[in-house]
């Protein structure tokens, strides 16, 4: 009986140590892949790291290599399995942080591999309207290639023709008028 005890009790120990490592994986790959670091990403994963790990606001190591338009590193966690449609606490996904950055590279690769092109966040905002407010016409023409919606409207009604005039961005407007847009 006091065997059994101590065995449980350095079975719960042993647990306990393993998900304290693991939490430390998830954290080090979430700063590897907001720093670019390729090497250490790959490295972290090996060692078993999740790729689909958060930090509390939900944002995942896909969303922060996105957002700082490390391509190699997306693509490499794409490879692993990383959800390329998750959502951070406000409903945002890699690919709308990718389009609001204008990291053309890295919207093409998650467009690639089956990112929501007309996924909204909380505030209704796409990635479309995300690239086209701050002008990225090289994103808004990807996006609407691959489907985009180029009427959807946001929570406040505004279209990403609307954010784009907004900007003054008047090769966004022209090519977006030229696709339908209102």
């Amino acid at each position: 009986m006091i065997q059994r005890f101590f065995l449980l009790l350095i079975m719960f120990f042993s647990s306990l140590a393993l998900a304290q490592a693991s939490a430390e994986l998830d954290r080090d790959l979430i700063k590897s892949s907001m720093q670019g670091d390729a090497a250490s990403v790959k490295a972290l994963v090996e060692k078993g790291a999740n790729v689909n790990s958060g930090t509390d606001k939900g944002l995942t190591p896909l969303m922060l290599s996105s957002l700082q338009g490390h391509v190699e590193i997306v693509r490499f966690l794409l490879s692993r399995k990383a959800d390329v449609n998750a959502k951070d606490a406000t409903g945002t996904t890699a690919l709308m942080a990718a389009a609001k950055r204008g990291h053309l590279n890295v919207v093409t690769a998650l467009a690639e591999n089956g990112a929501a092109v007309n996924q909204q966040s909380e505030k209704g905002l796409s990635a479309l309207a995300m690239a086209a407010m701050d002008g990225h016409s090289d994103v808004v023409r990807l996006l609407s290639d691959r489907g985009a919606n180029v009427n959807i409207k946001a929570e406040n009604g505004l279209t990403p023709l609307a954010f784009a005039n907004q900007g003054g961005h008047s090769k966004v407007i022209e090519y977006l008028k030229s696709k339908g847009a209102q």
